[in-house]
């Protein structure tokens, strides 16, 4: 009968125990498994500027990874024929300390708000905050951007005209200063530019831009 009582008190600890351990399972599973509420993901009740805030984030981030990318790959300089010394390029070429350095340039034109300018104490720097979208009135920095590649022009150095991938904003930088400075068409300056960098391609706003200022230019000197 003793036997009997302790075989059941033994029973009844371990059916305990079971459920016990039920209930600590249950509490792990939602330790790591976090309920849908608790999840870190863009909320309806974001702010404006939270929003903006995380979409700057995510550029940036995204940037810094091409920006690794350009290090191998599309990192050099490249002369634009017609000006001696004006130089194009991607943002790789911007980071390329040895060929900025080799090709003897001394000033850099950076078109592009978010870009970070790595030799400052190397070169001259003059920075546009400039997106890549077609609503942005590029024309407006013509003359600072004209301005600047005259001076490092004229001083005897050589100037990088850079953005991010080297085909939109600097590109129309690079367009505008060839139909203002060296009297080409923007057909001939495109054809020019694409000479030594074929990939090069104004979005569509800036090009209409391009359109209208070089019928300005012309048009003064007829």
């Amino acid at each position: 009968m003793a036997k009997l009582q302790q075989l059941m008190e033994t029973t009844t600890k371990a059916s305990a125990h079971a459920s016990a351990g039920s209930h600590d399972g249950q509490l792990a599973h939602k330790t790591f498994v976090p309920h849908r509420d608790s999840v870190a993901v863009p909320s309806e009740k974001m702010t404006d500027s939270q929003k903006k805030g995380a979409t700057s984030s995510f550029r940036k981030f995204r940037e810094a990874l091409m920006a690794k990318k350009f290090e191998n790959d599309d990192n050099v300089p490249v002369e634009v024929d017609v000006v001696s010394g004006l130089f194009i390029g991607s943002y790789g070429a911007a980071c390329n300390f040895q060929a900025l350095k080799g090709a003897g340039i001394t000033h850099i034109l950076c078109v592009s708000p978010s870009l970070s300018l790595k030799f400052l104490e190397d070169f001259t720097y003059l920075q546009l905050q400039v997106a890549d979208l077609s609503s942005v009135n590029i024309s407006e920095y013509f003359d600072e951007a004209l301005s600047f590649i005259d001076s490092a022009l004229s001083s005897g150095g050589k100037v990088l005209v850079h953005c991010f991938m080297g085909i939109s904003r600097s590109s129309t930088i690079v367009l505008a200063y060839l139909i203002a400075r060296q009297s080409l068409t923007l057909p001939d300056a495109l054809r020019e530019l694409r000479r030594v960098r074929p990939q090069v391609k104004p979005n569509s706003g800036f090009y209409q831009e391009l359109v209208a200022f070089d019928k300005e230019i012309h048009n003064k000197k007829i």
